[in-house]
């Protein structure tokens, strides 16, 4: 299991497909270069300004809104790591996750990806220092590991912290909405689930 994200990281309640600093189907973004399935990470999640990320690249696709259901595909499967995008639906008896690849820049790339999308202007910052990028609408289902870790973002109480959970909170939060999580993938399969909070 990878540790929890700061506050600054943190995707729950809050957020949605509205976000104005995430690329979708209603922005004037380009989309991103490399081959359509090919997927790498190119950094750990961090609090600090460094920012980090996890890449799809998608040649020619075209944005779409984050989150938003695209084709549903079984041998689309991900290499293992660490992976940034959002769970569209969880099925506990078939031990799978519907998941929609996506990146996730903050800090200074935050930006500069941001402005190379051509969503904000040189000199602008995106909002809450992140900025999510989704091009690609392939929608990954994903065998779940027999033990899977999850941590959920709790806002019951003054402030939103991150904090153990089950697969049953997150499939209860898939049904109402796509849920930004962090997957870990270890052997083909997923063995940590982490939520990403989003102000």
């Amino acid at each position: 299991m990878f540790a929890p994200l700061g506050l600054v990281l943190v995707i729950g309640a809050c957020g949605g497909s509205d976000d104005p600093v995430t690329a979708s189907s209603s922005s004037a973004a380009p989309s991103s270069t490399a081959a359509e399935d090919s997927t790498s990470v190119t950094g750990e999640v961090s609090t600090g300004s460094s920012g980090s990320s996890t890449t799809e690249e998608g040649a020619g696709a075209t944005p779409t809104t984050a989150g938003t259901p695209g084709t549903t595909t079984a041998g689309a499967a991900l290499e293992d790591g660490r992976h940034f995008g959002f769970l569209q639906s969880l099925d506990l008896g078939g031990r799978t996750i519907a998941f929609d690849l996506a990146e996730f820049y903050t800090g200074d790339e935050a930006n500069a990806e941001a402005l190379a999308d051509g969503v904000i202007s040189e000199g602008e910052s995106v909002d809450d220092d992140y900025y999510i990028r989704n091009v690609n609408p392939l929608v990954r289902v994903v065998p779940l590991g027999s033990d899977v870790g999850v941590l959920i973002v709790d806002c019951s109480g003054s402030g939103c912290v991150t904090t153990g959970g089950v697969l049953e909170d997150l499939q209860a939060l898939a049904e109402t909405r796509p849920v930004p999580v962090w997957i870990q993938v270890d052997s083909g399969g997923v063995v940590a689930i982490e939520e990403q909070y989003q102000p």
